[in-house]
C-alpha cells in the first residue's frame, strides 16, 4: 500500500514539474462617480484599473436604470502596464425632464483572464411625473364625455389630476382663432361651429411640469341619417322587396302565393278525374 503511495506522489510531482506555472496578475478596480444626478446634469464617471504585472484584460462596462435606457455592452480589450494605472471616462446620458427619479447600479467587470466585478449604486434625482388628463363634458358632473356638441349647448371643461390642487393655467382657443383664459373646471357656451382646443398647463412643487391638449367639435345640428333600406314596411310586397329584405312586407304575400299554387293543383287534379269519369262512362 505505501508503495502505491509513493508512486502517485512521484506521478503528481512529475506532473506539476512538466506543466508551466500559471501565475495570475492581482488586478484591482475603482469608481469614481457622484452619488447623485440631478436633471441638466450627464451621468458620467471614471474607472481604474492597476496591476501587479504587465497583463491583457478583457472587460466589460454596464449601467442598469430601470427607467432609462440600456446602454449598449462592448467587450473592451486593453494592455495594463505593471504598477502604472490605467483610467477610463464612462458617459452615460443627460438626465432630461423625461426620465424618472430613481436609483442605478454601475458594474465594471473583467472577463479575461481572471473573474472580478467591482459596482456602486447613484441615484437620478429628478422631479415626479403624474398622471393628469382633460375631458369636455355634456353635464357639470362630467359623466358623459363628448368631443361633439350642437351650436348654443354648455359644454363643461373639466380635469382629473393625479396629485392634489395643481397649479392649472388654461387657454380656450375659438374656431375663429381668438383666445381666452380659462380657469378649469368652467362652462361655456357653444356660440361657434368649428374646431375648439384647449391647452393646459399643470404644475406642481416636486413634480415635472405637464402640457395637455385636448379639442371638441361644435356643429350646426344633429345629423340625419335617412335610411337607405329598400323595405318600407306598408304590408305590401313591391319589387325590388323580397323575402330577403324585407320580410315584413313579403312574408304573407309568399304564404299567399303558395296556398294558390297549392289550391290550383288540388283544383286541376279534380279536374282530370271528373273527365277520366266522364271518359270511362262514355266507353261503356
Amino acid at each position: 500500500m505505501k508503495k502505491y503511495k509513493n508512486m502517485i506522489f512521484l506521478f503528481l510531482a512529475l506532473i506539476s514539474i512538466l506543466l508551466p506555472a500559471q501565475v495570475f496578475a492581482s488586478v484591482s478596480i475603482d469608481l469614481e462617480t457622484k452619488p447623485q444626478f440631478i436633471t441638466g446634469e450627464d451621468i458620467s464617471f471614471d474607472y481604474y484599473f492597476l496591476s501587479d504585472k504587465d497583463e491583457q484584460i478583457d472587460y466589460f462596462v454596464n449601467i442598469d436604470c430601470p427607467n432609462a435606457p440600456l446602454p449598449l455592452q462592448e467587450l473592451k480589450s486593453i494592455l495594463l502596464k505593471k504598477n502604472i494605472p490605467f483610467k477610463e471616462e464612462y458617459v452615460y446620458l443627460r438626465v432630461t425632464d423625461e426620465i424618472e427619479p430613481q436609483i442605478c447600479k454601475i458594474s465594471i467587470s473583467i472577463v479575461e483572464p481572471l473573474l472580478i466585478t467591482k459596482e456602486q449604486t447613484f441615484e437620478i434625482s429628478a422631479n415626479r411625473s403624474f398622471k393628469f388628463q382633460l375631458f369636455s363634458c355634456k353635464e357639470i358632473s362630467c359623466i358623459e364625455k363628448s368631443k361633439v356638441f350642437i351650436l348654443n349647448d354648455d359644454i363643461y371643461l373639466d380635469y382629473i389630476s393625479e396629485v392634489e390642487n395643481p397649479e392649472i393655467t388654461a387657454n380656450l382657443i375659438y374656431p375663429d382663432k381668438t383666445e381666452k383664459q380659462i380657469t378649469l373646471p368652467t362652462q361655456i357656451k357653444a356660440n361657434q361651429v368649428g374646431n375648439y382646443e384647449f391647452e393646459v398647463v399643470a404644475e406642481k412643487q416636486d413634480y415635472k411640469t405637464i402640457n395637455k391638449k385636448a379639442m371638441f367639435a361644435v356643429i350646426a345640428a344633429p345629423m340625419q341619417i335617412k335610411s337607405s333600406s329598400i323595405c318600407n314596411i306598408d304590408g305590401e310586397c313591391i319589387l325590388p322587396e323580397t323575402v330577403q329584405n324585407c320580410p315584413q312586407d313579403c312574408v304573407k304575400t309568399d304564404n299567399m302565393d303558395t296556398k294558390l299554387i297549392i289550391i290550383a293543383i288540388i283544383m286541376g287534379i279534380m279536374i282530370l278525374a271528373v273527365f277520366n269519369r266522364i271518359r270511362i262512362r262514355n266507353k261503356s
